[in-house]
């Protein structure tokens, strides 16, 4: 593959378009930016493709807590919906529904709580 702009081979390509890159020209786009671009305009997009990346990620992980304690709080309130059938209204499907539907939903809860842990910022 040749560079772009000269006809050498090229060592690099460019993230954001895609276009090949000689050594002198990867080298003079690395002082430039953190990533190697081919030029200003893809390193200034690449910059604002990751911080719109970050906030995506931000929002996710706010989205999983509040799924989190949603769950959590349905499960609770089903596993009180099922000792309130044991108590008032015995009747072996409705506890069996309310506790099973109790313990998935703390399940879930877990889960959403754990992937809001992990995902990195």
């Amino acid at each position: 593959m040749k560079c772009f702009k000269h006809d050498t081979e090229a060592v690099a390509v460019c993230p954001y378009c895609g276009r090949a890159m000689c050594v002198p020209c990867a080298s003079a786009s690395a002082s430039a930016a953190p990533r190697l671009a081919c030029s200003d305009e893809c390193a200034k997009a690449l910059t604002r493709n990751e911080g719109v990346l970050q906030l995506l990620l931000q929002k996710s992980r706010q989205s999983a807590r509040a799924n989190s304690v949603y769950c959590y709080l349905c499960g609770a309130l089903s596993a009180g919906g099922t000792v309130a059938a044991w108590f008032w209204l015995p009747v072996p499907l409705l506890m069996w529904l309310l506790g099973g539907s109790a313990a998935a939903l703390i399940i879930s809860g877990a889960w959403f709580g754990r992937g809001a842990g992990q995902m990195k910022l």
